[in-house]
């Protein structure tokens, strides 16, 4: 989580692949464990910070997958 409950900052990586980084916002209270199988639907865009272009996923909804349930 960052910031007052309303962000949630993520790696996400596919079963083979390599991992992204993704950000949810409104999704602070949402239980996710590290390591859990989730369901994403997300957008990609480009994350700009302090003059680096990195890809981002922007969170629009996570769950956790029903065989972690």
């Amino acid at each position: 989580m960052v910031g007052k409950r309303h962000l949630m900052k993520l790696r996400l990586r596919p079963p083979s692949g390599d991992g992204i980084d993704a950000i949810g916002f409104g999704l602070g209270d949402s239980a996710v464990s590290t390591g859990s199988r989730i369901r994403v639907a997300y957008r990609l865009e480009v994350n700009h910070y302090r003059g680096v272009r990195s890809p981002q996923l922007i969170v629009e909804h996570l769950e956790q997958d029903d065989a972690e349930r």
